[in-house]
């Protein structure tokens, strides 16, 4: 990605983690897995290949998603009004951006305090989802 040079100059290299992080990472958001599902609905009815099971599998998607990001821990000290300023913001401008979450920065610490949870949480997937499929 670099050429091959004897020493690098980062300007702003503060930003350097956040910069890579977006360039080389994935953000997900409840946002991203809507998109995906009416993506996914939008081309099968457009192609006449769209079912039930389809439609119904994308609706889980939709609300599993929405269970899970609720779940993450929620930063107190944005406003209502941080949360709705940011939702304007271009694209990838911030990992949470309008969100209203925090960065997930203690994530061992936040799964040790409610690692039963998530396991509870699990289970019910499991069960739900054996059940669909019995």
């Amino acid at each position: 990605m670099l050429p091959a040079a004897g020493a690098v100059i980062f300007d702003e290299a503060h930003e350097l983690e956040d910069i890579a992080s977006n360039f080389f990472g994935i953000n997900l958001s409840t946002q991203r897995f809507d998109e995906l599902a009416r993506d996914v609905e939008t081309m099968l009815r457009a192609r006449h290949a769209s079912t039930a099971a389809i439609e119904s599998a994308t609706a889980t998607l939709r609300e599993r998603a929405r269970l899970f990001f609720a779940a993450l821990p929620f930063d107190a000290s944005r406003t209502a009004a941080d949360t709705i300023a940011t939702l304007d913001a271009p694209p990838n401008s911030s990992p949470y951006a309008g969100l209203g979450r925090m960065p997930f920065d203690d994530r061992a610490e936040f799964l040790e305090s409610s690692g039963d949870t998530y396991t509870g949480a699990l289970n019910a997937l499991s069960l739900s989802r054996a059940s669909s499929t019995a």
